[in-house]
């Protein structure tokens, strides 16, 4: 398969699951809250990229956890703006 063409469809499928993760976002706030739901997909994606990268995790300094940490703070805002907003639309 040519790469462009590979490509285009990577496109199409992540386009496809982002589009839907909305729709998905909307069926589970009829039955939790806001914060419950985000409480849940982070520690889901906490506990898959802790088996993916806990090897890599023992070289990481003090600055790139810092720098971490505030990427993740903005993220809860993100997630939960995003989330409110599905809410109400």
């Amino acid at each position: 398969m040519k790469t462009q063409v590979r490509a285009d469809m990577m496109l199409v499928l992540v386009t496809l699951c982002w589009g839907t993760s909305y729709y998905m976002i909307d069926i589970c706030l009829t039955q939790m809250e806001t914060f419950n739901l985000n409480a849940f997909r982070f520690l889901g994606a906490f506990i898959v990229a802790a088996i993916v990268g806990f090897p890599k995790l023992r070289g990481i300094s003090r600055a790139t956890v810092k720098y971490a940490f505030f990427i993740g703070i903005s993220l809860v805002f993100v997630y939960m703006g995003a989330t409110f907003g599905v809410m109400y639309t």
